[in-house]
């Protein structure tokens, strides 16, 4: 039991780099408008 549970929690952690990786190597936003997302959200969920 005590494997799997390492298996999968390394499973996840692997994943996790992965993600943190993509989200690093998509680079910086350099048009971001703060005001229009707020709006934009705004609209969607309220």
């Amino acid at each position: 039991m005590e494997n799997k549970t390492s298996e999968e929690e390394e499973s996840k952690m692997t994943e996790l780099r992965n993600a943190l990786q993509q989200g690093i190597d998509s680079g910086m936003v350099t048009d971001f408008d703060a005001k229009k997302h707020l709006q934009d959200l705004h609209s969607r969920f309220l």
